[in-house]
């Protein structure tokens, strides 16, 4: 199983979904050894599999792939109760946009709360077919999902943001974390709240995880 303190270059180029992270991209970072990364968020499935098939030809072996959580199975927080609570959010912060709607004249189309990101599908590629490294933001899997993973070879990070989810995702199999600092994208990595980057949870989990012994298997990766 790979190991990220095997890297010749101690460096991961994060997975950035709505482009950024190409093949290309993926391929140049293995190449130079580092670790690359595709991300399959907001991908479908199909693409995603396109991507992963143009990344082999381009000869890259050791990469990552990184895949949404979606609430539905997020395992941080279960059922009905937290897709309810994810379209207030997200009506809510609809709402607030209405002034830069009229300014600009835009359609914000439709949120659909329950879109699992085509999930299933993804999981099941990527048992077929096992990549390196898969890494999960914005929830926990399953302990199901993440042992199928670790039945094919494949390590497991997921993102963290605080303690308490670095805790909660080691204990829930995690090979590694990606501790999210309030600097990389602003964004939370696990409730699904937006995260402010002046809260004393976003920025203490980078100085505190490294000496809570809570990383087992390999070192934290920051970002």
């Amino acid at each position: 199983m790979f190991d990220y303190r095997t890297l010749r270059v101690p460096l991961v180029v994060a997975p950035m979904a709505g482009g950024p992270s190409t093949p290309a991209l993926a391929a140049a970072a293995t190449g130079a050894g580092a670790l690359g990364f595709l991300a399959a968020g907001n991908l479908t499935a199909a693409r995603m599999i396109a991507q992963l098939d143009e990344l082999h030809v381009l000869g890259a072996r050791v990469f990552g792939l990184n895949v949404f959580v979606p609430a539905a199975v997020n395992r941080a927080e279960p059922g009905i109760q937290a897709t309810a609570a994810r379209a207030a959010a997200v009506d809510r912060y609809r709402a607030s946009l209405r002034g830069e709607v009229k300014r600009y004249s835009v359609d914000l189309g439709t949120a659909d709360a329950t879109d699992t990101d085509e999930w299933d599908a993804k999981i099941d590629r990527l048992l077929s077919h096992p990549v390196p490294v898969v890494s999960f933001t914005f929830g926990l899997p399953e302990r199901a999902v993440i042992d199928a993973l670790h039945g094919v070879g494949t390590h497991v990070t997921v993102t963290v943001t605080s303690v308490r989810e670095a805790a909660a995702s080691t204990d829930g199999g995690a090979d590694s974390l990606a501790v999210q600092g309030p600097l990389a994208g602003g964004i939370g990595a696990r409730t699904g709240s937006a995260m402010n980057p002046r809260s004393s949870r976003s920025t203490t989990c980078c100085t505190r995880l490294p000496r809570s012994a809570i990383c087992r298997r390999s070192p934290p990766a920051a970002s």
